[in-house]
């Protein structure tokens, strides 16, 4: 059953622990920890105060964030997050990843793709997942630009070609168009899927905010597959 996360972005301990109450009362499944801005320190207490299961991440200016330092330094930051209670850790795709390198996050592990430019042909969608399978993920997130209406299907195809990665997948259409995309993950098997808790706290072009996201899963009757 896909569940929904709402991502934070805290600058200090406290605005995070204010921020938690907001996602628990919203009625969200997970929250996501965006610590880029995040002193080690108050993530380490963030996290371990948690209310519900966490994805943490560390995102560059590539993914939107303010992260600055080398693929060490980001590992080595997550990887004590994982120690004090993290569920999830995303670490963005990269031919250079090598598995052995990210055995301290086995059962944690979601591997990202972002393109915020296009959506690649669905052969090169295929190959892009299948190398990040090689990571022995829990689960593997492919968000890209919606620009034309083949984008969106060959995301959905993906996800059809794809029976491997049921319920170990996060598919998101970015971009107005690309909201379809986000309503129709429960009836992909999605892991999880992004909302946000209002519109000022949007972390990607084409986020709902969770109201939205709900309204939309009932127009389609999809509440059944919402782990809510």
């Amino acid at each position: 059953m896909t569940k929904i996360a709402i991502p934070i972005r805290p600058l200090i301990l406290s605005e995070g622990l204010s921020l938690y109450n907001k996602v628990v009362q919203a009625g969200a499944d997970i929250t996501e920890i965006w610590c880029d801005k995040l002193k080690l320190e108050d993530a380490k207490e963030l996290v371990k105060k948690k209310q519900m299961p966490l994805v943490v991440n560390l995102k560059d200016g590539i993914e939107g964030g303010v992260f600055s330092g080398s693929f060490n330094q980001r590992l080595s930051y997550l990887t004590e997050l994982a120690h004090y209670g993290a569920d999830y850790i995303d670490i963005p795709f990269s031919h250079d990843l090598n598995p052995s390198e990210l055995t301290a996050l086995d059962g944690k592990l979601i591997v990202s793709y972002h393109n915020f430019q296009s959506t690649p042909s669905l052969p090169e969608l295929e190959r892009i997942q299948e190398e990040m399978l090689k990571l022995n993920p829990v689960a593997v997130k492919i968000a890209t630009q919606i620009n034309r209406e083949i984008d969106i299907i060959n995301l959905i195809k993906l996800q059809l070609n794809s029976p491997q990665t049921r319920n170990k997948r996060i598919i998101i259409g970015m971009g107005e168009k690309g909201k379809v995309t986000r309503a129709t993950a429960p009836m992909f098997e999605n892991l999880i899927t992004f909302a946000s808790l209002n519109e000022s706290t949007k972390t990607a072009p084409g986020q709902m905010t969770i109201d939205e996201l709900k309204n939309e899963w009932h127009r389609l009757s999809l509440d059944q597959w919402w782990k809510g």
